[in-house]
């Protein structure tokens, strides 16, 4: 089913995870004991959980005196039990949640549920609030619950990445750059860095840019730093002419990204992969 646009597409989301594949349906239904439905595989075929830009709710639920809530995500199918839907056992035990439900949004003591307790087929969506005691069904289906959610300016923002520029007194080069990735000196300044170089605007040349990621991949394991590098490049390599990309460098870089075991980071390389195949 076409939702339009749907993802927010942020170049930084921490929901969305690694490309998916059968292996890892097979493995999450095995592991939640359910049947997931067919709409919510589509959909994460398409792109495995992450921030939505129809991100409003709009139905009164319980009291609450708000006709709207936010869906700000949808969890995707993960490979390990801290991953997406995975980790609906972890969280059941935690929060003292009704059995039979795969949990697709929030935390704490609020969520949006897959409802297996009336089928073990066909669930319905609820909502779950433990602190006030709301167990509620919203959506007959998934589809139905998708087909709901709204764009909603007070939930988010139209405001692109690009009108987020360093600060105007900062210099940023390619000398003062190769220079701090060598040292790793300034990890701050070298995230900030590439941000300015992934720009548009900005004059780059892109498998210089590549390569001083490389270098960047090599000597720091620091995921949560490395993944805005690799973010960065990954954004710039998408407004470039495939053609003009070096597919040596890129290959290397590939490589370097999947030596990371954390899937923020490891994502990057399948989206580089998509670039050359579409």
């Amino acid at each position: 089913m076409d939702y339009g646009r749907f993802w927010l597409a942020e170049l930084l989301d921490e929901y969305e995870l690694e490309r998916l594949t059968e292996e890892t349906i097979v493995n999450a239904e095995k592991v939640l004991g359910v049947k997931l439905p067919a709409d919510y595989v589509s959909l994460m075929r398409e792109q495995n959980g992450g921030k939505l830009y129809r991100s409003s709710f709009p139905q009164r639920i319980g009291d609450y005196e708000d006709n709207c809530f936010p869906v700000e995500y949808i969890f995707g199918i993960g490979k390990t039990e801290d991953q997406g839907i995975l980790a609906t056992p972890y969280m059941i035990e935690e929060w003292e949640l009704p059995k039979d439900i795969v949990l697709i949004n929030g935390d704490g003591h609020e969520w949006f549920v897959l409802d297996y307790r009336k089928s073990k087929t066909d669930p319905t969506v609820a909502y779950i609030d433990v602190e006030m005691e709301i167990d509620q069904q919203v959506a007959k289906s998934f589809k139905d619950f998708v087909k709901q959610l709204e764009y909603n300016r007070e939930f988010l923002s139209d405001v692109d990445e690009d009108d987020f520029l360093p600060v105007e007194d900062e210099i940023y080069n390619e000398k003062q750059l190769e220079e701090a990735v060598k040292s790793w000196s300034d990890p701050a300044m070298i995230t900030d860095t590439f941000f300015y170089f992934s720009s548009k605007e900005t004059i780059c040349d892109i498998n210089w840019l590549i390569s001083q990621a490389i270098v960047a991949c090599h000597h720091h394991d620091d995921p949560f730093f490395v993944d805005g590098i690799v973010a960065y490049t990954y954004k710039r390599m998408t407004f470039t002419d495939k053609n003009v990309l070096n597919k040596e460098l890129v290959d290397q870089f590939k490589g370097k990204i999947r030596q990371y075991p954390e899937e923020f980071v490891r994502k990057y390389a399948e989206k580089i992969e998509d670039i050359f195949s579409g």
